[in-house]
Order: structure tokens, then sequence, then C-alpha cells
């Protein structure tokens, strides 16, 4: 973790506008969950934009990964921008709908923040 987060500090001073983190459950070395790996470095970004560049919402509950993402945007007060995956997956009817119905709940899901939902 002190890695990471040092990582971010040197993007940070370097003048990086964004920091992003993927979401990965199996991977062929140790990966920590995108939003909570964001949370974590939040006192080390300064006024940097938060992105989730890869979000699995086929892989994830749509209601709890929006509060986990909308809570996320509160933390740094408004800078959080999430990125998804799914459609690139061979255009799959149950990843497209899996998309859809992520997007529409973290729209719904709303606590009080500016999350940016890309589309």
């Amino acid at each position: 973790m002190a890695s990471l987060l040092a990582y971010v500090r040197a993007a940070r001073d370097l003048g990086v506008d964004w920091i992003a983190a993927n979401d990965h459950f199996v991977f062929h070395r140790p990966w920590i969950d995108g939003p909570s790996a964001l949370a974590m470095v939040l006192p080390e970004t300064g006024g940097m934009t938060l992105a989730t560049t890869i979000t699995l919402p086929v892989l994830r509950h749509p209601v709890p990964l929006a509060k986990a993402l909308g809570t996320l945007d509160l933390l740094p007060e408004g800078r959080v921008v999430v990125g998804w995956a799914g459609l690139a997956s061979g255009g799959l009817p149950r990843a497209r709908r899996a998309v859809g119905g992520a997007m529409a709940a973290v729209r719904r899901v709303d606590l009080g923040g500016t999350l940016v939902v890309g589309s």
C-alpha cells in the first residue's frame, strides 16, 4: 500500500489531473478493489479527479455498486468518474443488460454528490 500511496503523491506533485483504478477479481498478482483503492489514496490526491477505468457490473450487483460509487463520490466532494466494462466482452446480451442496469442504479442512488457516470 505504501508504494501505491507514493505513486499517487508523485503523480499529484507532477501535476497529473486524474488517477484511475481498474476492477479485477482475478489477476496474475494481488489486486485490490478499484473503488476501495481510490478511497484509500484519497488523502494524497489533492484536487485530482478519481476514476474507475473499468467497473464490472456483470460481477457486482447494481445496487451495492451504486451505493459504493456514490459514497466514494461524496468523499472527495464530486471528483469521481465511473467507466464501464461489459460491452466489449463480445457484446453479450447479458453484459449489455448488466451494464445498463448498473448505470441506471448508479444514476438513481442520489447521495447528494455529482458522480459522473459514463455511457
